[in-house]
This record gives C-alpha cells, sequence and structure tokens, in this order.
C-alpha cells in the first residue's frame, strides 16, 4: 500500500479540504466515483493506478479550472516498481475516468449524472441512459479491485492511494479495464494515448436540453509526461481556452458606436 505526495493545484487542494479525498472511492454503483488516472505498459505487463483525490461530483463544480498532479518515484513505490520495469522507448497509454450513475435527489443530481471520461475521438456518439449506467458500473468495479488488491476499504477516505499491478493481479489495467472499459458497450474505446501526448476529456451524461446539459461535452484537455531522468511525472488538466473575439467584431461595434455618435450630434444640431 503507498500513500502518494502529489502537488496538486489550488483549485483540487481547495476540494480536498472540504473531505472529498478517498482511497478510491466505490463501492456502490450509483455513487461518485474518485477520478482514477491508469497508466499501461503493455510491453512489460504492467500497469499504475493513482487515485487523484476528487470525487467525480466536486470536480465537475471547477470543471473550468485547470489542475495539475505530481507523482515522484522516491516518495511511491508503486511508481518505482512501474518505472523500474519499463524502458524509456516503450509505448506507455494512459486515461482517466470517473462516474455518478445515480438520479437519486431529483433535480439536484442531474449535473452530476454520467461519465467523466478521457477520449481520443472528437466524434463521441450520444447513447442511452442504459449504457452510461452500463459503463458507470464498469468504472466502479476497476476501483473496487483496485482497493481489493491494496485491502482498503471504498469507504476510507483519509488518504490517496497508488498501486501497481502485474498481470496475474486483479487490478491489471489489460485485464480489469483494457481499451474497451472491461467490455462496456455502446462507447467504443476507452481514449487511450501515449504518454507526452494529450486527451480529450469528456463531460457524458442524460440529455436535459432545460438544464443546458449538451449530451457530451468537451471540457477540456489531459496531458502526461514522464522524466525518465529524475523518475518524476506530471499530470495536467488544462481549462478550456477562451475564444477570442475576431478583430471584425471589434472593429464592426466601433463602426456602430460611431455611428451612434454621429446620429446624436446631428440630433442636438438640429
Amino acid at each position: 500500500m503507498n500513500i502518494v505526495g502529489k502537488t496538486l493545484a489550488v483549485t483540487v487542494m481547495g476540494l480536498a479540504a472540504t473531505g472529498a479525498q478517498a482511497t478510491i472511492k466505490g463501492g456502490v454503483t450509483t455513487a461518485s466515483t474518485e477520478l482514477v488516472f491508469n497508466l499501461w505498459n503493455e510491453a512489460s505487463e504492467i500497469s499504475y493506478a493513482l487515485d487523484l483525490g476528487v470525487i467525480h461530483n466536486d470536480f465537475l463544480d471547477t470543471k473550468t479550472e485547470a489542475k495539475s498532479w505530481s507523482i515522484d518515484a522516491k516518495t511511491s513505490t508503486a511508481f518505482a516498481a512501474f518505472l523500474a520495469a519499463t524502458q524509456p522507448e516503450q509505448t506507455l497509454v494512459y486515461n482517466i475516468a470517473s462516474s455518478n450513475g445515480s438520479l437519486t435527489g431529483g433535480l439536484a443530481a442531474l449535473p452530476y449524472y454520467g461519465l467523466l471520461r478521457t477520449s481520443n475521438d472528437a466524434n463521441i456518439s450520444k447513447v442511452t441512459t442504459t449504457a452510461i449506467n452500463n459503463t458507470a458500473g464498469k468504472i466502479n468495479n476497476r476501483a473496487i479491485k483496485l482497493n481489493t488488491q491494496l485491502n482498503v476499504s471504498g469507504g476510507d477516505i483519509s488518504n490517496n492511494f497508488d498501486s501497481v499491478s502485474g498481470k496475474a493481479d486483479v487490478g491489471y489495467f489489460g485485464t480489469s479495464w483494457g481499451d474497451n472499459m472491461d467490455g462496456s458497450t455502446g462507447f467504443g474505446t476507452v481514449g487511450l494515448e501515449g504518454e507526452g501526448n494529450t486527451l480529450g476529456f469528456y463531460w457524458q451524461n442524460r440529455e436535459f436540453a432545460s438544464l443546458g446539459l449538451t449530451g457530451i461535452e468537451k471540457l477540456a484537455d489531459w496531458t502526461f509526461v514522464i522524466d525518465f531522468d529524475t523518475k518524476t511525472a506530471a499530470l495536467n488538466y488544462g481549462a478550456p481556452a477562451v475564444v477570442p473575439v475576431p478583430a471584425a467584431v471589434w472593429l464592426f461595434g466601433t463602426g456602430l458606436m460611431g455611428l451612434f455618435a454621429a446620429k446624436r450630434r446631428k440630433a442636438l444640431t438640429a
């Protein structure tokens, strides 16, 4: 069992102060899980999992804010073991996911219902509520398997943990998760991307137009990079870019203001 020292952005530290940290919160399919980061070296048959310390609902409350985590082999024996079995030239893939399959609470629960998941597919299809619930169950089951391997409870909210898994372990990524979310249907691949590359993060939810929910909403991008020399890694979630107002719009607005001013001067002169 490894307690992870993580450097988080201010927004995530704020969530931790409210009690949002947990081992890997899971155990009830219809409840909110935590975000879990998964890293896989298929060639060496080893995987690494990190509880990000942020519950699904809390992440959605701060979805426009940038967040970051650092991982250091000097303070994480699990990450050190993963790197010891990994060569820099080997292909590594990663993803992040969380879910909340509960509509208990009526309208107040709707903004949190659904999945948060990485994807390298910009054209994710809308799916049925049944498919969302099925995949929410798979995400929860992965949390249960990782907790089982660590011999900890999904209700333990005192620490954040990480773990390393070999092919024979219950938490091994290739058998308990993989690129198809443990066989869940309707979603295609989970969205694995190589270390050093960017993955989009999508909020896939029940569509309620009256609440402004889109069914599928891209929130921002994740990046993950390992420094093999220092044996450290950085995981970053970036806030969506602010769309700049085109210059033509400013010029059009300035022109309108000029016309209004000229019209007012003419009226005063008359």
